[in-house]
């Protein structure tokens, strides 16, 4: 059981209503979704708790963003990215 949080890499689009700042449950197959980000650099962290709405705050994204990777997503186009979780 774990959350996928995907956040923008730049530190100034993060506010409280951002359609950039996204979490999301992987299915019983481990996949997982995100949909209708904008294009842009993006960090993506697998976490195993995430309280309600905290992943809106600025202090828990930038908490979390050394332990993240970054992604690319381009515009009208779909992006994967496997994550291993350890």
């Amino acid at each position: 059981d774990y959350y996928i949080v995907a956040f923008p890499a730049d530190r100034t689009l993060w506010h409280a209503q951002s359609p950039r700042v996204q979490v999301t449950r992987p299915q019983g197959d481990g996949r997982y979704r995100l949909e209708g980000l904008p294009a842009g650099a993006y960090r993506l962290a697998a976490l195993t708790d995430v309280e309600s709405d905290e992943w809106r705050s600025r202090e828990f994204l930038e908490s979390i963003y050394e332990s993240s990777i970054a992604i690319a997503i381009e515009a009208a186009g779909t992006t994967r990215q496997d994550i291993r979780i350890r």
